[in-house]
Order: structure tokens, then sequence, then C-alpha cells
């Protein structure tokens, strides 16, 4: 397993030691093994400002804004971790795409005092098995 940390070490995460790290031109690591087929996850970390203090409600409700804006067909709820920190995840089926795809995703917030927001957003997309079978 290989080991990263994100956002400060805020963010730990392990993944296999066969896959392969790139970063996307908008700063979003990508990680997946080279085989056909493969899961694909995808992180980025984003941090957020305003000009007013802010808590964990303001941290729980930009997730569930963004979670709407990603999934708007779903009902979301917030689920408090440690740390301060709270968690939206779901999951969307794409269907129609040539292959079909399943992404999961999860969304994990925290306060940066005084006055902002990170966001740290995991998608893991795969092929349905299966789907678009006669």
């Amino acid at each position: 397993m290989k080991s990263f940390e994100y956002a400060g070490g805020k963010i730990a995460l392990s993944i296999p030691s066969d896959w392969i790290e790139e970063i996307e031109d908008d700063e979003v690591q990508v990680y997946y093994q080279d085989v056909p087929q493969s899961g694909t996850l995808r992180i980025r970390v984003a941090t957020y400002g305003g000009s007013k203090p802010v808590n964990s409600e303001v941290v729980a409700g930009m997730l569930l804004r963004m979670a709407g804006n990603l999934a708007p067909q779903k009902k979301h709820e917030i689920e408090p971790l440690p740390h301060g920190k709270q968690l939206i995840t779901y999951q969307q089926a794409f269907l129609k795409d040539d292959p079909p795809i399943l992404m999961v995703s999860w969304l994990v917030g925290i306060t940066v005092p005084p006055r902002h927001i990170q966001i740290a957003s995991f998608h893991y997309t795969t092929s349905v098995p299966g789907a678009g079978s006669p």
C-alpha cells in the first residue's frame, strides 16, 4: 500500500502500491491500476473563503449544495466524522455512457477558522458489470 496526505495532513489515505498516480490540469489527483476496465479514483482538495466566520453549519450547507448540484435526484444526509469533519456520500449510475459507469462519491468538509472551508472530493468510477448486455 502507498500512503498519501493532503491539505497539510488533514486528509490521509492509502491505495494499492501498484496503482498509478497522475495529476490532471485542474489539480485533481488520479489513481488507477494499469489494466483494462480499471476503476479510477479522483481526489481534489479545495479551499473556499469568505468574509464571514464559518462553523460546522456552514460546512454542512456547502456540502449539501455541492452534492445537490452533482446528484440532484438524490436525498443527501450529513454524517459527522471525528475532528469536526463532515461527510456526504452518494452513488450515480451513467448507464447511457459507453461503457456504462458507476461513480461513488465522498465529499468531506471541515472548517479552517476563521473564514475558510476545505472540501475534499473523492470520486471512484468503474464500469457497471452486465449493463447494456442483452
